[in-house]
């Protein structure tokens, strides 16, 4: 296969712009567009980070804004390390690609 798309089309995967929607599918979704957004948010500074941004501002604005109760255990082991391997770096600077789909799950992203 020579493209992404050509790869997700041979397995009957959905890759129109538009997404057309599920018949009969009333399921609601998992989390509110406020979430999701306070997720990518929190994405986005635990990706600075991982970019070598300093912690402390983030970490102060993520409590200023009451959101710090969203950022997982395993993202505060990264934010608290006194040494960050690459290969945390290089995970943790992965989680921009979730934060990527998040915000185009609520329209968001610019991307289209």
């Amino acid at each position: 296969m020579s493209t992404t798309k050509e790869w997700a089309e041979s397995l009957k995967v959905e890759t129109d712009a538009e997404l057309r929607p599920v018949p009969n599918f009333t399921k609601l979704y998992a989390r509110t567009a406020q979430q999701v957004a306070i997720r990518a948010v929190i994405l986005q500074g635990i990706t600075a980070v991982a970019y070598e941004v300093q912690v402390r501002p983030i970490t102060e604005w993520f409590q200023s804004q009451e959101i710090w109760c969203g950022v997982t255990p395993k993202e505060r082991e990264f934010l608290f390390s006194s040494v960050r391997t690459e290969s945390e770096r290089v995970q943790f600077q992965w989680q921009q690609e979730a934060q990527w789909t998040l915000l185009w799950m609520i329209g968001k992203s610019g991307l289209g």
